[in-house]
């Protein structure tokens, strides 16, 4: 490298040729127009990387150039070791960042073997939006696909060595014992981790929770580089938004209580919808959300059941010994009634169950009780449950029949039992075909499959899914915006997050209609039980966080679902009321915003992170070249375009069918050649499909035939038909710089001369003055 002086350890190289510069062979191009030598030295610019820190990809990507997506790109490449937390609000974009910077390092050289990490119901989005958007292919390690492949490999290959790239369920990590054990002999030049929240300490954890943390600090080790997205980096406590930071870099964090933005500020990006920059980017183009109450008056029996559990004394909450309110089993059935019947019905049967077995906690006096709600709760029929006939009532309001392919309805509920409840009463209230209703609900590993294909046919418009029934395992991440822009909270999550993940779903960029966003509270004339209904006032408080607060954290002063539920769950269980809830969460804002130092700890993790002005740098940085290599060809399609057609020889023998190329729409179609294929041997891939190296097996179309263009627009509209069409990938991919395909031209490109050679070419006429050959 210029410049840089380096000793090699000979002793340290296991393999090692010495090329002497007089053993070379000079060898004459005589291909018309020295095409041969041009192409050989292309595929040579274009592999050597650059050395420059000035973005290459800004404004080439298949994404709109939002202005304040480029910020957490500039902070990447100014750090020598790529390490950065993306923290921004729901729906602006964070894979669409962390794809830009993943395509800035692979262009670099930097980011040859991947590895993304997120939850089970985005593996297939995340891979999609990769691959069309940026060209960047995956290998999915779903179940189906792991257990293929342990048919395929010897029983001590590293899985992981059998992908450069891939990208794999925080769920399998966790439950896979031999894949963990893999990650210990496995390294990678870059980590994505999404939904790192899932990931940070948190002062109470589960098995699982701390499982997670501990995988995620392990993989932090066996990266160069690595991203940590997630839309909420903290849980209201340094140390939970310090152990994401220590994963980036532990030396920021020498003591974990004390964090300051001036420490970590170059690590962090984080901006909210309510940030000037992002008003400025996407004001005009997103449409505001509307939100709609809607009240509901209970029947005689639900009255009935709610008044039996508002008044319910139990045993086994007296003999517990917890002091949360959440772990106390009244609150559970109020959590559960809230619901629906038919949940706190399997609730309280379980309990019944459990205390005449003699495996769990209650006593005789526990059971009757328990017993006398539930023969109350066997006579509330669907006529008789209120909020079901209401959301009946809605659909006719806002004259919904299941025709309008574009209008389909979200519906989440936190039970399990409540979405499989409505999922049998809806496809007969509504006279709903099979097809027409799906539900995911996490329930199980082995249905990965059903619910990753019931989230693809959501979003297509061929496809006859009309509603989807979800709990919150599909709140968080996914693209649900679509084909829908109404979603209905059967049932209001205990927790602000929640809520705004939620919501997320349908309301985020990209929405091209007014998003819709429906919610219950139901009315009774019982005391107690009106002063346990405080969920609305959730719902004002995130109506205030879009109005300008920006984090909604502010007013329960934590980040964290489980943490946010048990706050809630103090409130209901204590029959505080409505009107007292709302003036705590002013209070906790109220003393939050009041703080005047810009290094406390509400600053440290509430604040905006716009990344680090780089204003006095401007200058130099408008003087830097662009970094880009010598290029021999006007743009990537042409030089694309060249090489197929020399590949394309008979001479060759690498196509049985030489690719095509309208030069006016700019698109490229070709049938994948052999040795593009995968040999069906170790790793994923069947045999006769495409090498998962170059692009995933769903971007390929039928008979191996696929479409490639420089055109951003078309891409765009490709991604969009798809969605309109039964296959949901397009054939159509984005041919530019970091495309996979040039990898498979420079490999060709070294057989056009023998090795230990190099091209001469003959000229005729003289060199003028500053030109170089």
């Amino acid at each position: 490298m210029k410049n840089k002086s380096a000793r090699f350890v000979l002793e340290l190289e296991k393999d090692y040729k010495i090329l002497d510069p007089d053993a070379i062979n000079l060898v004459r191009d005589e291909s018309a127009g020295l095409n041969d030598t041009k192409l050989f030295l292309e595929a040579a610019f274009r592999s050597a990387p650059t050395t420059k820190r000035k973005p290459l990809t800004f404004g080439k990507a298949a994404i709109d150039d939002l202005a304040f997506q480029r910020v957490p790109v500039e902070m990447a490449l100014a750090q020598e070791r790529v390490r950065l937390l993306i923290a921004d609000d729901v729906g602006l974009g964070k894979t669409l960042e962390a794809g830009i910077i993943t395509s800035e390092l692979i262009l670099r050289g930097r980011a040859n073997r991947i590895l993304v990490v997120t939850t089970r119901s985005m593996l297939t989005q995340f891979q999609k939006e990769f691959w069309t958007r940026f060209s960047i292919p995956l290998s999915r390690l779903d179940s189906n696909a792991i257990r293929r492949m342990r048919a395929q490999i010897p029983a001590h290959y590293n899985v992981f060595d059998q992908f450069d790239r891939s990208i794999v369920s925080i769920d399998t990590l966790k439950r896979d014992s031999q894949i963990r054990a893999a990650i210990e002999q496995s390294s990678w030049d870059l980590i994505i981790i999404d939904e790192a929240h899932n990931a940070a300490k948190r002062e109470r954890t589960s098995g699982g929770h701390s499982l997670r943390s501990r995988l995620a600090k392990l993989l932090s080790r066996k990266a160069d580089s690595l991203l940590l997205l997630t839309a909420t980096p903290h849980d209201g406590s340094q140390k939970s938004f310090a152990s994401l930071i220590e994963m980036l870099d532990p030396t920021r964090v020498p003591n974990s209580e004390a964090l300051y933005r001036d420490d970590i500020e170059d690590l962090v990006v984080r901006r909210f919808r309510s940030s000037p920059e992002v008003l400025a980017a996407i004001g005009k183009l997103v449409s505001p959300r509307k939100l709609f109450r809607r009240n509901f008056p209970l029947s005689t029996s639900e009255e009935v059941a709610h008044s039996l559990i508002a008044d319910l004394q139990l045993d086994l909450d007296e003999d517990s010994g917890r002091g949360r309110a959440i772990d106390l089993f009244r609150t559970t059935l109020a959590k559960a009634i809230f619901s629906s019947p038919a949940a706190c019905l399997e609730t309280v049967r379980g309990r019944i169950d459990r205390i005449e077995k003699g495996t769990g906690r209650g006593t005789e006096k526990d059971r009757l009780k328990l017993c006398e709600i539930a023969d109350v709760l066997r006579t509330i029929e669907p006529l008789d449950f209120r909020k079901y006939q209401n959301l009946l009532q809605l659909f006719k309001e806002i004259k919904w029949t299941g025709k309008d392919k574009r209008d389909r309805l979200v519906v989440f509920s936190e039970r399990i039992r409540t979405v499989a409840w409505l999922e049998e009463r809806l496809k007969a209230d509504l006279n709903l075909s099979e097809d027409a209703i799906g539900r995911i609900d996490g329930g199980s590993v082995e249905a990965e499959g059903k619910t990753q294909k019931l989230l693809e046919d959501f979003g297509q418009e061929r496809s006859p899914l009309r509603i989807l029934l979800a709990s919150d395992m599909a709140s968080e991440g996914l693209n649900l915006h679509f084909q829908s822009h109404r979603l209905v909270h059967f049932d209001l999550p205990w927790s602000l997050l929640r809520f705004q993940q939620r919501n997320g779903r349908i309301d985020r960029y990209g929405q091209d209609r007014a998003p819709e966003i429906y919610y219950f509270v139901g009315d009774s004339t019982h005391s107690k039980v009106r002063d346990m209904w405080v969920l609305e006032k959730l719902v004002a408080k995130d109506e205030a966080a879009q109005q300008g607060v920006g984090d909604p954290a502010v007013f329960l002063g934590v980040g964290d679902a489980v943490l946010e539920e048990e706050i809630v769950a103090r409130a209901v269980s204590s029959g505080i009321g409505a009107a007292a809830f709302e003036a705590e969460m002013d209070k906790r804002a109220a003393t939050n915003k009041d703080t005047p130092s810009i290094d406390d700890e509400f600053d440290a993790l509430f604040g905006d992170y716009a990344g680090i002005d780089h204003s006095e740098t401007s200058e130099s940085k408008a003087k830097e070249d662009d970094g880009a290599q010598p290029r021999l060809f006007f743009d990537t399609f042409t030089y694309a375009n060249a090489m197929l057609r020399r590949l394309a020889e008979p001479s060759e023998g690498i196509f049985k069918q030489a690719p095509e190329t309208d030069i006016t729409e700019r698109i490229i179609r070709m049938h994948i050649p052999e040795d593009m294929m995968s040999d069906g041997g170790l790793g994923y891939a069947r045999s006769n499909e495409v090498d998962d190296r170059y692009m995933p097996v769903e971007a390929v179309g039928k008979g191996g035939l696929i479409e490639l263009t420089d055109q951003t627009e078309v891409i765009n509209t490709a991604i969009d038909n798809a969605k309109t069409e039964e296959r949901s990938w397009p054939t159509v991919q984005y041919l530019w710089d970091g495309h996979p395909i040039l990898d498979w031209f420079s490999d060709r490109a070294e057989i056009f001369f023998p090795e230990n050679s190099a091209p001469i070419c003959k000229f005729q006429g003289r060199i003028k003055e500053g030109e170089v050959a």
